[in-house]
């Protein structure tokens, strides 16, 4: 696919509430635009490769919209596009200024203060995602954006979300990522699937956060190690203290148990355990 998918004129003619179109990326199902809106300001506009599931796509904003909360950006528009494009479908969504963890944790080790930041935000989201049955299933630092004062933080991209309460669109394979997804995820035991998958993720992107390295993918050479490690391997206690209590370690361990019955039930007690974490503060 080249560097710009789409022609600018055609999305200028068709997606009139928009302008100053500026290609971000692309990647997985979707082609990334920044505009600028009538309304709402600057935003990203976000197109469906046509090999992708409609179905998903509309479960994303589904997703979206249900949480609505201020730590998820919230899709202002959705539609389809017609000739040349037809039936691409697209949806505005709330840009987000930030920084992904992906990236910064390329540059670096990140703060104490931050890590905090990062996990208080997510469970909040993951509480509201648990009320509404929505399992993000891609928690990853990627998927995790950083405002540029690290005041607050974003999840990001719920194209492979499951509704716990609506017919699954896959069989016999569930999207993960290697390396962050938990057991009953990598195979494919939909029945298991629930909040503490999402938990396990979250907690081995804080471990990444805190150790520098993802316990599970750092020096393997194939996909097969990968999952040899994920299945025989518990993720390690954090090595250094990020609270003043020196909790964080603890509910790490809680939430990266291999066997989901093992971990912390909800994000509901997750929350209210990061809760009193995060008011004790940063080391």
């Amino acid at each position: 696919m080249s560097s710009q998918p789409y022609s600018l004129d055609v999305l200028t003619q068709q997606l009139t509430s928009l302008n100053g179109f500026e290609y971000v990326a692309t990647g997985g199902q979707k082609t990334v635009y920044a505009a600028n809106h009538q309304e709402h300001g600057r935003v990203a506009l976000k197109l469906l490769i046509p090999s992708s599931s409609p179905e998903r796509f509309d479960r994303e904003i589904a997703s979206v919209n249900a949480i609505g909360n201020g730590r998820v950006p919230q899709v202002y528009e959705s539609g389809r596009l017609i000739e040349p494009y037809h039936d691409h479908l697209w949806l505005i969504e709330q840009w987000v200024d930030g920084v992904s963890l992906k990236d910064k944790l390329a540059q670096g080790p990140i703060s104490n203060a931050l890590i905090l930041q990062i996990a208080f935000d997510m469970l909040t989201v993951l509480v509201e995602a648990e009320a509404h049955q929505i399992v993000h299933r891609d928690i990853k630092p990627d998927n995790i954006l950083i405002a540029p004062d690290e005041s607050s933080c974003w999840l990001v991209d719920f194209g492979i979300a499951r509704h716990l309460g609506r017919t699954s669109l896959t069989a016999g394979f569930m999207p993960h990522t290697l390396g962050y997804a938990p057991l009953e995820q990598l195979n494919c035991l939909k029945s298991e699937i629930d909040t503490r998958s999402d938990l396990f993720s979250l907690g081995v992107t804080l471990y990444e956060c805190i150790e520098g390295v993802n316990p599970y993918t750092s020096g393997v050479t194939s996909v097969d190690e990968v999952i040899h490690r994920m299945n025989t391997v518990i993720c390690p206690e954090i090595s250094r203290l990020v609270d003043n209590k020196g909790d964080l370690k603890n509910l790490i361990t809680s939430m990266t148990r291999q066997k989901r019955m093992h971990r912390i039930s909800t994000a509901a007690e997750a929350y209210g355990w990061m809760r009193e974490i995060f008011d004790m503060g940063a080391v």
